[in-house]
């Protein structure tokens, strides 16, 4: 889906069969969106995560979809946490 070559002669490329990718392109010295904590990082617990969520009117899933919430989340992590909660 998408093809791009850097300066160095590297190609990288994405290749999504699902179609659920986003590319996002931002001119240098803009700023990226913020990201919430990781999700397999050490400051991520049950707390981290109930913080993060407080005052939210939104559905779980889609909370846990969000990577301002929670970076790397994706949609089978959140289902199997959903699933075992």
């Amino acid at each position: 889906r998408v093809s791009l070559r850097l300066d160095d002669g590297t190609d990288v490329a994405l290749v999504d069969s699902r179609a659920l990718a986003t590319i996002v392109w931002r001119s240098a010295g803009s700023a990226a969106p913020a990201l919430g904590p990781d999700a397999a990082g050490p400051q991520f617990d049950a707390a981290a995560l109930g913080r993060a969520l407080r005052g939210r009117r939104l559905a779980i899933k889609p909370a846990l979809l969000d990577q301002r919430v929670v970076a790397g989340v994706g949609n089978i992590y959140a289902s199997e946490a959903l699933w075992r909660a």
